[in-house]
Protein backbone atom coordinates (compact mmCIF):
# COMPACT_ATOMS: atom_id res chain seq x y z
CA UNK A 1 0.00 0.00 0.00
CA UNK A 2 1.25 3.07 -0.97
CA UNK A 3 1.18 5.78 1.78
CA UNK A 4 1.78 9.83 1.29
CA UNK A 5 4.70 11.53 1.83
CA UNK A 6 5.80 15.36 1.78
CA UNK A 7 2.11 16.01 0.42
CA UNK A 8 2.06 13.83 -2.23
CA UNK A 9 0.78 9.99 -3.56
CA UNK A 10 2.19 8.09 -6.80
CA UNK A 11 -1.15 6.80 -8.56
CA UNK A 12 0.48 4.18 -11.41
CA UNK A 13 2.22 6.56 -13.33
CA UNK A 14 0.96 10.01 -11.67
CA UNK A 15 2.15 11.63 -8.83
CA UNK A 16 -0.74 13.32 -7.10
CA UNK A 17 0.55 16.46 -4.97
CA UNK A 18 -1.47 17.41 -2.66
CA UNK A 19 -1.77 21.21 -1.09
CA UNK A 20 -4.25 22.99 0.50
CA UNK A 21 -6.97 24.48 -2.12
CA UNK A 22 -5.92 21.96 -4.93
CA UNK A 23 -4.26 18.93 -6.54
CA UNK A 24 -1.20 18.75 -9.27
CA UNK A 25 -0.42 15.95 -11.40
CA UNK A 26 2.97 15.17 -12.31
CA UNK A 27 4.96 11.70 -14.28
CA UNK A 28 5.71 9.12 -11.74
CA UNK A 29 8.88 7.34 -12.06
CA UNK A 30 10.28 4.75 -9.94
CA UNK A 31 13.88 5.47 -8.10
CA UNK A 32 15.29 2.57 -10.02
CA UNK A 33 14.48 4.49 -13.29
CA UNK A 34 17.08 4.75 -15.85
CA UNK A 35 15.74 6.65 -18.88
CA UNK A 36 16.74 3.69 -21.09
CA UNK A 37 14.77 3.71 -24.41
CA UNK A 38 15.53 1.87 -27.32
CA UNK A 39 18.33 2.94 -28.77
CA UNK A 40 18.51 5.51 -32.16
CA UNK A 41 20.95 3.92 -33.45
CA UNK A 42 19.55 0.37 -33.13
CA UNK A 43 18.37 -1.80 -36.11
CA UNK A 44 14.88 -1.02 -35.66
CA UNK A 45 12.38 0.68 -38.19
CA UNK A 46 12.11 4.07 -37.95
CA UNK A 47 8.28 3.72 -36.96
CA UNK A 48 9.55 2.06 -33.62
CA UNK A 49 11.82 4.49 -32.47
CA UNK A 50 8.96 7.55 -33.35
CA UNK A 51 6.64 5.33 -30.92
CA UNK A 52 8.72 5.86 -28.35
CA UNK A 53 9.59 9.77 -28.72
CA UNK A 54 5.07 10.01 -29.13
CA UNK A 55 4.93 8.05 -26.72
CA UNK A 56 6.61 10.10 -24.06
CA UNK A 57 5.49 13.02 -25.51
CA UNK A 58 1.59 12.35 -25.51
CA UNK A 59 1.71 10.80 -21.63
CA UNK A 60 3.48 14.31 -20.69
CA UNK A 61 0.82 16.34 -22.43
CA UNK A 62 -2.11 14.15 -21.45
CA UNK A 63 -1.43 13.33 -17.86
CA UNK A 64 0.90 16.26 -16.38
CA UNK A 65 -0.62 19.83 -15.51
CA UNK A 66 0.36 23.30 -16.81
CA UNK A 67 2.82 23.62 -13.93
CA UNK A 68 4.88 20.55 -14.68
CA UNK A 69 4.40 19.91 -18.42
CA UNK A 70 7.23 22.02 -19.25
CA UNK A 71 9.54 20.09 -16.49
CA UNK A 72 8.90 17.10 -18.01
CA UNK A 73 8.92 17.44 -22.44
CA UNK A 74 12.67 19.08 -20.91
CA UNK A 75 13.07 15.91 -18.65
CA UNK A 76 12.09 13.27 -21.61
CA UNK A 77 14.21 15.56 -23.99
CA UNK A 78 17.54 15.00 -21.93
CA UNK A 79 16.22 11.52 -21.70
CA UNK A 80 16.13 10.52 -25.15
CA UNK A 81 19.32 12.92 -25.98
CA UNK A 82 20.99 10.29 -24.02
CA UNK A 83 19.71 7.41 -26.38
CA UNK A 84 20.70 8.87 -29.28
CA UNK A 85 17.62 10.86 -30.77
CA UNK A 86 17.67 14.02 -32.54
CA UNK A 87 16.60 17.07 -30.46
CA UNK A 88 14.42 18.11 -33.92
CA UNK A 89 12.52 14.47 -33.76
CA UNK A 90 11.58 15.47 -29.87
CA UNK A 91 9.84 18.91 -31.05
CA UNK A 92 8.14 17.89 -34.19
CA UNK A 93 6.99 15.51 -32.36
CA UNK A 94 5.67 18.21 -29.51
CA UNK A 95 4.67 20.51 -32.36
CA UNK A 96 2.34 17.15 -33.74
CA UNK A 97 0.18 16.50 -31.02
CA UNK A 98 -0.20 20.17 -29.92
CA UNK A 99 -0.94 21.24 -33.02
CA UNK A 100 -3.36 20.87 -35.89
CA UNK A 101 -2.82 16.82 -37.15
CA UNK A 102 -1.63 16.38 -40.47
CA UNK A 103 -3.35 14.69 -43.36
CA UNK A 104 -2.05 11.13 -43.54
CA UNK A 105 -3.07 8.44 -45.78
CA UNK A 106 -5.74 6.23 -44.54
CA UNK A 107 -6.29 2.96 -44.55
CA UNK A 108 -8.89 2.26 -47.19
CA UNK A 109 -6.55 4.18 -49.46
CA UNK A 110 -4.31 1.54 -49.83
CA UNK A 111 -4.76 -1.56 -52.28
CA UNK A 112 -3.21 -4.12 -49.70
CA UNK A 113 -1.03 -4.93 -46.78
CA UNK A 114 2.30 -6.85 -46.73
CA UNK A 115 3.40 -8.41 -43.66
CA UNK A 116 7.89 -8.68 -43.71
CA UNK A 117 10.86 -8.56 -40.96
CA UNK A 118 12.36 -5.36 -40.78
CA UNK A 119 16.42 -5.58 -42.30
CA UNK A 120 18.20 -2.14 -42.15
CA UNK A 121 18.85 -0.76 -45.56
CA UNK A 122 16.60 -3.46 -47.47
CA UNK A 123 13.15 -3.15 -46.00
CA UNK A 124 13.13 0.34 -45.99
CA UNK A 125 13.73 -0.23 -49.91
CA UNK A 126 11.18 -2.27 -50.35
CA UNK A 127 8.79 -0.51 -48.52
CA UNK A 128 9.43 2.69 -50.65
CA UNK A 129 8.97 0.73 -53.89
CA UNK A 130 5.96 -1.02 -52.41
CA UNK A 131 4.26 2.77 -51.14
CA UNK A 132 4.08 3.89 -55.19
CA UNK A 133 2.07 0.53 -55.56
CA UNK A 134 -0.37 1.86 -52.55
CA UNK A 135 0.26 -1.17 -50.72
CA UNK A 136 0.95 -0.60 -46.74
CA UNK A 137 4.19 -1.99 -45.19
CA UNK A 138 3.74 -3.77 -41.49
CA UNK A 139 6.98 -4.89 -39.95
CA UNK A 140 6.85 -7.66 -37.69
CA UNK A 141 10.42 -8.77 -35.28
CA UNK A 142 12.52 -11.24 -36.52
CA UNK A 143 13.41 -14.30 -34.37
CA UNK A 144 16.55 -13.88 -31.79
CA UNK A 145 19.00 -16.02 -30.27
CA UNK A 146 16.69 -16.35 -27.57
CA UNK A 147 13.89 -17.34 -29.30
CA UNK A 148 15.65 -20.46 -30.33
CA UNK A 149 17.65 -21.32 -28.34
CA UNK A 150 16.59 -20.30 -24.95
CA UNK A 151 13.67 -22.44 -23.31
CA UNK A 152 14.35 -22.86 -19.38
CA UNK A 153 11.05 -24.49 -18.62
CA UNK A 154 9.00 -27.39 -20.06
CA UNK A 155 5.51 -25.99 -21.27
CA UNK A 156 2.73 -28.07 -18.69
CA UNK A 157 0.01 -29.86 -20.97
CA UNK A 158 -2.84 -27.47 -20.58
CA UNK A 159 -5.20 -30.24 -18.93
CA UNK A 160 -3.07 -30.70 -16.02
CA UNK A 161 -1.54 -26.95 -15.59
CA UNK A 162 -2.92 -24.98 -12.62
CA UNK A 163 -6.52 -23.40 -12.85
CA UNK A 164 -9.01 -21.02 -12.09
CA UNK A 165 -12.77 -22.97 -11.82
CA UNK A 166 -16.29 -21.75 -11.73
CA UNK A 167 -18.99 -23.46 -10.60
CA UNK A 168 -22.55 -21.94 -11.02
CA UNK A 169 -25.35 -22.60 -8.71
CA UNK A 170 -29.04 -22.60 -9.57
CA UNK A 171 -29.55 -19.86 -7.22
CA UNK A 172 -27.48 -17.67 -10.57
CA UNK A 173 -24.68 -17.10 -8.02
CA UNK A 174 -21.12 -18.99 -8.73
CA UNK A 175 -18.58 -20.02 -6.68
CA UNK A 176 -14.91 -19.00 -8.41
CA UNK A 177 -11.88 -21.45 -6.59
CA UNK A 178 -8.36 -22.45 -7.71
CA UNK A 179 -6.57 -25.67 -7.67
CA UNK A 180 -3.45 -27.45 -8.98
CA UNK A 181 -5.35 -30.33 -9.88
CA UNK A 182 -5.78 -31.47 -13.62
CA UNK A 183 -8.29 -28.91 -15.12
CA UNK A 184 -9.95 -31.96 -16.85
CA UNK A 185 -11.94 -32.37 -13.13
CA UNK A 186 -13.49 -29.02 -13.06
CA UNK A 187 -15.43 -28.94 -16.34
CA UNK A 188 -17.24 -25.67 -16.00
CA UNK A 189 -20.29 -26.14 -17.93
CA UNK A 190 -21.69 -29.24 -16.08
CA UNK A 191 -24.51 -29.40 -14.02
CA UNK A 192 -25.14 -30.89 -10.85
CA UNK A 193 -25.52 -34.85 -10.19
CA UNK A 194 -29.26 -36.15 -10.04
CA UNK A 195 -30.27 -38.23 -7.79
CA UNK A 196 -33.19 -41.13 -8.38
CA UNK A 197 -34.71 -44.41 -7.49
CA UNK A 198 -35.62 -47.43 -9.30
CA UNK A 199 -38.13 -49.76 -7.87
CA UNK A 200 -37.23 -53.49 -6.89
CA UNK A 201 -40.10 -54.72 -8.05
CA UNK A 202 -39.31 -57.90 -7.02
CA UNK A 203 -39.13 -57.60 -3.61
CA UNK A 204 -41.93 -57.08 -0.98
CA UNK A 205 -42.92 -53.34 -0.33
CA UNK A 206 -40.97 -52.63 -3.36
CA UNK A 207 -37.96 -50.29 -1.87
CA UNK A 208 -35.93 -48.05 -4.65
CA UNK A 209 -32.51 -48.67 -5.08
CA UNK A 210 -30.77 -45.50 -5.21
CA UNK A 211 -28.88 -43.87 -8.05
CA UNK A 212 -26.57 -40.16 -7.98
CA UNK A 213 -26.12 -40.36 -11.61
CA UNK A 214 -23.32 -38.55 -12.73
CA UNK A 215 -23.25 -38.32 -15.89
CA UNK A 216 -23.08 -34.80 -17.06
CA UNK A 217 -22.55 -33.52 -13.71
CA UNK A 218 -19.55 -31.66 -12.41
CA UNK A 219 -18.41 -34.66 -10.52
CA UNK A 220 -18.21 -36.67 -13.65
CA UNK A 221 -14.62 -36.90 -14.25
CA UNK A 222 -14.04 -36.78 -10.56
CA UNK A 223 -15.76 -40.11 -10.13
CA UNK A 224 -14.72 -41.51 -13.45
CA UNK A 225 -11.10 -40.72 -12.15
CA UNK A 226 -11.79 -42.40 -9.21
CA UNK A 227 -13.65 -45.46 -10.44
CA UNK A 228 -10.20 -46.01 -12.69
CA UNK A 229 -7.81 -46.17 -9.89
CA UNK A 230 -10.30 -48.58 -7.17
CA UNK A 231 -11.58 -51.03 -10.46
CA UNK A 232 -7.95 -52.92 -10.75
CA UNK A 233 -7.99 -52.82 -6.54
CA UNK A 234 -11.57 -54.48 -6.35
CA UNK A 235 -10.27 -57.47 -9.01
CA UNK A 236 -6.86 -58.19 -6.19
CA UNK A 237 -9.38 -58.48 -2.88
CA UNK A 238 -10.80 -61.48 -2.13
CA UNK A 239 -13.83 -59.20 0.26
CA UNK A 240 -15.86 -57.27 -1.35
CA UNK A 241 -19.74 -55.57 -0.62
CA UNK A 242 -22.21 -56.90 -2.67
CA UNK A 243 -25.48 -56.18 -2.83
CA UNK A 244 -28.79 -58.82 -1.52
Amino acid sequence: MEIEEAGGIPFLDVKVQRSDTSLSFAIYRKPTHTDQYLHFNSSHHMSAKNSVVNTLVHKALTLCDEEHRKDELKHIEKGLNKNGYPSNLIHKAIKKQTGEPSEELVDDEHKGVTFMPYIKGVSDKICRFLNRSRVKTFYSRSAKLRDILSHPKDPLPKDRAPCVYSIPCSCGEQYIGQTKRPLKLYPTTAGVPRFYGLPKVNKPACPLRPIVASTGSITYNTVKYVANILSPTCRQVQCSIKEQ
